[in-house]
Formats: structure tokens, C-alpha cells, sequence
């Protein structure tokens, strides 16, 4: 909890802000000059969001903090399917609101080829900061503050750049059941082998009351550095990503006055 609110509340607080910020974005977007820049912020952007406030929601409703049970191989995918998706759409973001920034602002000028462009327009990128400052800088600076938080992102939460994706763990276990869970995986195989699915069955259902359940996620068992807490991780980085949005859309919305 935070100051006596459950996180998943707090989860669901950031979640509530997607709504007003997508009607924000599609008003903004359809005053836009650039046919491109209005694409990306109403069906590259906008629709991320809704797809990011579904996504949360089916998290929250499954990892919740006071969860005790451990995840069944069923729930430990679906957590994972979207958390992926979560990710994935966290990223894409920031990749609409550059190049709706490029098009409407034409930040790098009209001549230059898109194969040439692509390689420049990146939301936190140098070259792309220097030329966001001599036209937008406050936007520029809303988006340095928070050039720390990116790098961890890229780092730790980017499933497409490490090549794993992410996985929601299942349980926790102490060395005690540990040791329990690899007896019981073992006698199962040895029961799947042996011809005998139903004992098969009955023992791989048992492994899924073993642990204790907290909500985290990671890119491999070995990669240590990678586990985080779904919460308020998840809460955090989707309310930061709003406000850059916000601070793009205020820049946007003072252009057209």
C-alpha cells in the first residue's frame, strides 16, 4: 500500500487518466495540418492507449498485490501476454509521438528520405532533442527530465530489443519448496513417460500450489538484474508516457491558437 491505498487502486488511478488523455489526443489530432502527423496521433498513439487500458486492467485483475495463490501455468500466461503487450505499446508510444512531432513540426525539414529520416526521428535521441529544442522548448525538456527513466525502459523493459520477452513469475519459492517443486516436476515426468497421464496430470496440477505469490516480472530466471515489481512499475511507467503525451499535446494545442 501507499499512504493506506492498495497499489492495484493506484494502478487503476493512472489507468482512469487514459480516457480523458485519448479524447484529448483524438480533438488535438484532428486540428493537425500534417495528414501523417494526424495519423500517428489518432490511430498510431490514440488507440495504443485504449489497448494499454485494457491491458492494465487484465493485469491488475489477475496479479494483484494481495495474492497469495501462485499463478497456474494459465494465469502465468495471460499475465505475460500482457505485460508483452503492455510493453510493446509503451514503446510504440513514444515512436507516434516522435514522428507526429517530425511531420507537424517538421523538425529535420521536407527533403529528407524516409530511410534517412527513420534513423533520426527517435523521441529521446540527441540529434532529435537538438532540433525539438529551436522549436518546442519546453516539450524538450519535459521529455530530458525523464531520459533516465528511458534508458532503464530500453534496458530492462523492451522485450523486442532483447530479443526474450518478459514473464510474469509465477510464484515465489523458499529453498524448502524449491526442493519440492523439482521432486514433484521430476516424479511427474516420470509419470508422463511412464504412460500414466492422469498421475502425470494430478502432479503438475500440484506444482501450482506450491509458493507464495508476488507480483513480479523478468526477463529470464538468470538475468537478475531484469526482475521488477509489476507494481507500481507498470503504474509508473504508463504515467509517465502520459505525461509526456500531455506536455506534446499543450505544445501541439498552443500551436493552433
Amino acid at each position: 500500500m501507499s499512504n493506506g491505498v492498495p497499489q492495484e487502486v493506484l494502478a487503476l488511478g493512472v489507468r482512469d487518466r487514459v480516457v480523458s488523455v485519448v479524447g484529448r489526443a483524438m480533438q488535438a489530432g484532428g486540428g493537425l495540418k500534417s495528414d501523417r502527423a494526424r495519423e500517428h496521433m489518432m490511430h498510431g498513439l490514440a488507440r495504443r492507449l485504449r489497448i494499454l487500458h485494457l491491458g492494465l486492467a487484465a493485469i491488475v485483475a489477475v496479479a494483484y498485490p494481495r495474492r497469495k495463490k501462485p499463478l497456474s501455468d494459465a494465469k502465468q500466461l495471460d499475465v505475460t501476454l500482457h505485460l508483452n503487450s503492455f510493453y510493446l505499446h509503451i514503446r510504440g508510444c513514444l515512436d507516434n509521438l516522435a514522428w507526429c512531432l517530425e511531420h507537424e513540426l517538421q523538425l529535420f525539414g521536407a527533403g529528407m528520405q524516409e530511410e534517412a529520416l527513420a534513423q533520426k526521428v527517435n523521441l529521446f535521441g540527441p540529434a532529435f532533442l537538438e532540433k525539438l529544442t529551436a522549436v518546442a522548448p519546453g516539450v524538450a525538456l519535459s521529455v530530458r527530465q525523464h531520459a533516465e527513466w528511458h534508458l532503464d525502459l530500453k534496458g530492462i523493459r523492451d522485450s523486442v530489443a532483447h530479443r526474450v520477452p518478459i514473464y510474469a513469475v509465477p510464484a515465489v519459492l523458499t529453498q524448502e519448496e524449491a526442493e519440492r517443486y523439482r521432486s514433484v516436476c521430476q516424479r511427474a515426468e516420470e509419470a508422463r513417460r511412464g504412460g500414466d497421464p492422469d498421475l502425470a496430470a494430478r502432479l503438475f496440477a500440484e506444482l501450482d500450489g506450491i509458493g507464495d505469490y508476488v507480483p513480479y516480472f523478468a526477463h529470464s530466471p538468470s538475468a537478475t538484474n531484469s526482475v521488477r515489481k509489476v507494481y507500481p512499475q507498470v503504474a509508473d511507467d504508463l504515467s509517465i508516457v502520459l505525461e509526456l503525451v500531455e506536455s506534446i499535446l499543450g505544445h501541439l494545442e498552443q500551436c493552433r491558437v
